[in-house]
Formats: structure tokens, C-alpha cells, sequence
């Protein structure tokens, strides 16, 4: 008889959840993490990083890595990465702002172009899979 596996919520102080209780930013169920789509949303609700997309990217990466460690694993665990860009001319941009944090295996990727994010200063929005103890 297979086991059952419950949905646990990870928090960071980093990446405060969205008011409303509408969304859970980060789900552990046994060993893999699950984490919703973060922006460069800072305390006060502004942007962090201005209005630079290397900037915005690497307050992305970096809540991505606190919720993960915070499930009890590291950025080696993270195996798939989807980043939603509003102008794929800075694709680059965001892929200096990666490398900052990965290194070696990198995770698997997709990048879509979309034409807005949920705030119009948002320029990318990045979403994470890990699978803990695997990296």
C-alpha cells in the first residue's frame, strides 16, 4: 500500500507570503519542493532591484534559494527553473543573474515571453521545482 505524502508550506522571511491567503509560495510533499512564480516584490509591497531585470532576477534567485533551504535543501537541488520574461531581449540579463547562483549542473529551463506580469514593474517572474537530497 503506497504511502501517503502531505502537502507541508515552507516560509522564509525573505519571501513573505502574498496577503490574502490566496497562494502558498513554497510546498514541500516528501522530498520535492514546489515554489510559486517569485517577483522582485519587496517588504513595503515596492520592487526590489528597480527597474533593472539582471537586478529583479537575482532578488528572484535569491528568494528561490531561501525557500529552498528553508524545505531543508540547497540551489544543487533545484532541478527545474520556468522564468516568465516581459522582454526576451534581456534574456541575457537573466541568464548573468543565474549563473551567479548555479553553477556546474545546472537546473532544466524553459523561458516564456509574456506581455505583463501581475504588476506592470515586474519584468520576470521565476518559478522553481527542487527535489531535496538529489543535487
Amino acid at each position: 500500500m503506497p504511502t501517503s505524502v502531505r502537502f507541508e508550506q515552507v516560509t522564509a522571511p525573505e519571501a513573505p507570503e502574498f496577503p490574502g491567503n490566496i497562494f502558498s509560495n513554497c510546498l514541500k510533499a516528501g522530498n520535492q519542493v514546489i515554489l510559486a512564480g517569485m517577483v522582485a516584490s519587496d517588504a513595503s509591497g515596492g520592487v526590489a532591484g528597480g527597474d533593472s531585470t539582471y537586478e529583479q532576477a537575482r532578488v528572484c534567485f535569491g528568494k528561490i534559494q531561501k525557500l529552498v533551504e528553508a524545505a531543508g535543501g540547497s540551489l544543487a537541488d533545484v532541478a527545474k527553473l520556468t522564468i516568465y520574461l516581459t522582454d526576451i531581449a534581456d534574456r541575457p540579463e537573466v541568464g548573468r543573474a543565474r549563473k551567479e547562483f548555479f553553477d556546474g549542473r545546472m537546473p532544466a529551463s524553459t523561458l516564456i515571453g509574456v506581455s505583463a506580469l501581475a504588476e506592470p514593474q515586474y519584468k520576470v517572474e521565476i518559478e522553481a521545482i527542487a527535489i531535496l537530497g538529489e543535487g
